[in-house]
């Protein structure tokens, strides 16, 4: 049984290489347009000043020494920060905030601006499918289109891999439609490329997923 394509994807998407763990796409939109316009989420200037002061709550816990993380007999995850000659020291990190992990990309046809949610954090990969993410459902990030000033219309390629068997996620979630719809979206790594005028594709994500 090779992957499925993902169950969001699948009006978009045409396979162009398949393995048993491992699926290379090409998007391609139902008008049959082949180049999009590929929008990633940015932080707005409020986030950003959120961000930045989260940074430098960070930074001297950081540094002068190694983090350790670890959980307790209660599942409670703790940090310990140990320096050379000093016996370890339980710290306390500052909240991260919710909208600095999530990772988004869209893209809109060059042709008809038809929208199609490429990879979403939240939702797509294992942790987001299966597990779900602390970033609210509900939040809209702002979208910033990359190669906005040069060639902004390319090919997207999509390589995803899972290294979960089908056989061991119906085992946990059950099996029917449904189940198989959630396990096409619990891929574990996914790279996201878009093509280049040579014809070669240029990697804009590549990240674990579980």
């Amino acid at each position: 049984m090779s992957l499925p394509i993902p169950y969001h994807l699948r009006e978009t998407a045409e396979i162009i290489k398949s393995t048993k763990d491992t699926l290379t796409l090409l998007l391609r939109c139902k008008c049959g347009c082949e180049k999009f316009t590929l929008w990633e989420n940015t932080c707005t200037a409020e986030e950003r000043a959120v961000l930045a002061e989260y940074e430098a709550q960070m930074r001297p816990l950081m540094q002068g020494g190694r983090l350790r993380i670890y959980s307790d007999a209660a599942g409670n995850v703790h940090w310990q920060k140990k320096r050379f000659l000093h016996p370890a020291e339980e710290i306390t990190l500052p909240p991260e905030p919710v909208f600095a992990s999530l990772k988004r990309f869209c893209v809109r046809c060059a042709e008809c601006g038809t929208e199609t949610v490429l990879f979403d954090s939240r939702f797509h990969g294992y942790d987001g499918a299966v597990c779900g993410t602390d970033v609210p459902a509900d939040y809209e990030p702002l979208m910033k289109q990359k190669y906005a000033k040069r060639e902004p219309a390319r090919r997207i390629r999509l390589e995803l891999e899972c290294t979960v068997p089908p056989e061991e996620f119906a085992e946990i979630m059950g099996y029917g439609a449904a189940t198989d719809n959630l396990y096409s979206e619990c891929f574990t790594h996914i790279q996201i490329a878009a093509g280049t005028a040579d014809g070669k594709f240029r990697t804009v994500l590549a990240m674990e997923t579980a």
